[in-house]
């Protein structure tokens, strides 16, 4: 939403690994050895990034000019 598209995207995908074999990640983690730590699973967390996925998919095709049709 501040017009970093591709930096949230890097973002993203680098959170996206963090998460275990089942896709769950816990509250927090380690920036350097990806270790989960904390509550886990997280609810809160995952939300969002249920949330972010959502956004920067729709922004993302805004700014490829693709647009779906609600039916």
């Amino acid at each position: 939403m501040m017009g970093e598209l591709d930096r949230a995207v890097e973002t993203f995908n680098r959170l996206v690994k963090l998460a275990n074999p089942l896709g769950l990640l816990s509250e927090d983690a380690n920036p350097h050895t990806g270790q989960l730590l904390g509550n886990f699973p997280q609810t809160f967390t995952h939300v969002g990034l249920i949330h972010a996925a959502i956004t920067i998919g729709e922004l993302l095709e805004a700014r490829d000019a693709r647009f779906r049709a609600w039916t």
